[in-house]
């Protein structure tokens, strides 16, 4: 320094201010009263300068979350520190075990967790100090969830709409926690019926939620999806899944079939004379959609006109779907035989979607529809006339069959018109279909005896038309002679 400078003190200082951190060498000099500055005085004095506290962190090996107990830890100081001992270190959930100081700036212990859930370990500031007496700096906070349970399968359901036809279906697989390492090997399937060709085609997903889709293949049947005991799935901290094999999915049914209708019959008796009549559409398995534009009456034979579908309902307890519908038609007028034919155009599908199959059909059960009324054809003589006889039969004949004829007395459907004849009476009455025969006992006396049908006879054909033209009272008549001719000569 020169004499002059404005930086001596008369004092020895016992301390020196210096800009910044870092090494200083201090120089000593002496200037007596004449200003004579001396060579430097005594030996340099070399200074580091060091405010800077130290720095500490926690590292592992392990990854978060884990399975690993005892938890390896490393503590790393920015520099050499002194003090530092395994009770600076404060835990949560476990303890410190096989604290080592390894150098001045590193040290290792292992973190023992009490149970599951996050474990903590934190180093507090000032428990360490450097070379000059800097305390450290508290350390980050270490953490780990510590994690030994087995994840489980919650639950696998369908994602799509059951049955189906699809030619691919998707399952959600949801796991008890988030999973990893989850691919298309992880998954079986298992099928009945006689599904052929299914398989898995894809897996996607993340956290505990992932897709699984399937080719459902061909054929008809249930398709399941599996998780075998090989499966390689682990949770985030290593553990293996558990609970395998899981075989408790949600299964589809696959339906790649068409229905058909099976038959269209009648639900009542085939002879009638109704207004409308009913048929019962039978179908492979329940469909939905069906209605009155499905079904057309169709006329076999006959000259029955205006037929129409009016109603086609479920039959049963049915809801949406049904396997029977009864179809109802008005029969119009005329006579002839009537069915309920299904339209090729019918838009009819099963629960799976698959549409009604191979159109045409056809009825398998018609009505004869017949509602002209029967009529009595004639009443004829069946025996030798004039006559004797005790008994005669008349042979009564019908337009067409008949049903509800009287063939026990008192024979109410018939009776008698006599002229000079006394105590003559219906006796019996048999027959079928149209011809009918009635015995009378001739009684006494000599003159007619004639059969007719009162107004109130309960005659029927096979469709219920009463008979129609009443009282008929125009048969033929037997001639009764009882008294003997006796020749005078």
């Amino acid at each position: 320094p020169l004499a002059n400078d404005s930086d001596w003190s008369s004092i020895a200082p016992t301390t020196y201010t210096v800009a910044s951190e870092g090494s200083y060498t201090l120089y000593p000099w002496a200037k007596d009263e004449a200003g004579n500055v001396s060579s430097v005085f005594a030996t340099p004095v070399n200074v580091i300068v060091d405010a800077t506290a130290p720095r500490v962190a926690m590292n592992s090996t392990a990854s978060d979350p884990t399975n690993i107990s005892p938890i390896p830890i490393t503590v790393q100081f920015s520099e050499a520190v002194t003090g530092f001992i395994a009770d600076d270190i404060t835990v949560t959930n476990g303890s410190v075990d096989n604290f080592i100081a390894v150098d001045g700036d590193t040290y290792t212990f292992d973190l023992i967790p009490s149970g599951q859930g996050i474990v903590t370990a934190n180093i507090a500031q000032s428990v360490a100090m450097d070379t000059v007496g800097n305390g450290n700096v508290a350390a980050p906070p270490f953490s780990r969830t510590y994690d030994t349970v087995s994840p489980t399968i919650s639950s696998i359901v369908r994602a799509d709409a059951n049955p189906t036809n699809a030619p691919s279906v998707n399952f959600t697989v949801t796991f008890s926690e988030e999973v990893m390492s989850v691919d298309m090997s992880d998954f079986t399937l298992s099928t009945t019926g006689n599904i052929a060709g299914s398989s898995i085609a894809g897996v996607t997903g993340s956290g505990s939620a992932w897709t699984v889709t399937v080719n459902t293949g061909g054929g008809d049947g249930t398709l399941r999806l599996n998780v075998p005991i090989s499966a390689d799935i682990k949770d985030l901290a290593g553990n293996s899944l558990g609970g395998l094999p899981f075989t408790g999915s949600a299964q589809y049914i696959i339906d790649k079939t068409a229905p058909v209708i099976v038959s269209v019959d009648r639900v009542s008796t085939v002879w009638t004379n109704a207004a409308s009549v009913d048929y019962r559409a039978s179908f492979s398995e329940p469909v939905t959609g069906v209605d009155a534009s499905d079904f057309h009456p169709d006329v076999d034979s006959g000259n029955i006109t205006g037929a129409a579908v009016t109603n086609v309902a479920m039959e049963g307890s049915c809801t949406t779907y049904c396997s029977t519908y009864i179809v109802t038609v008005n029969t119009g007028s005329g006579d002839g035989v009537l069915a309920a034919v299904p339209d090729d155009s019918a838009t009819v599908s099963d629960a799976a979607g698959n549409q009604l199959g191979t159109p045409p059909y056809f009825s398998v059960g018609a009505y004869l529809i017949d509602k002209t009324a029967p009529m009595i054809s004639s009443i004829v003589r069946a025996s030798a006339d004039p006559t004797s006889a005790d008994s005669v039969d008349f042979t009564v004949t019908f337009s067409e069959e008949v049903t509800g004829v009287d063939t026990s007395a008192p024979f109410d459907d018939f009776t008698l018109s006599t002229a000079g004849v006394t105590g003559a009476a219906i006796t019996s009455v048999s027959g079928s279909g149209s011809t009918w025969t009635v015995t009378v006992s001739t009684g006494s006396g000599d003159g007619t005896l004639g059969l007719s049908v009162p107004v109130s006879a309960d005659i029927q054909d096979l469709a219920g038309n009463s008979l129609g033209n009443l009282p008929f009272a125009n048969g033929e008549q037997y001639t009764i002679e009882k008294t003997r001719v006796l020749l005078v000569a």
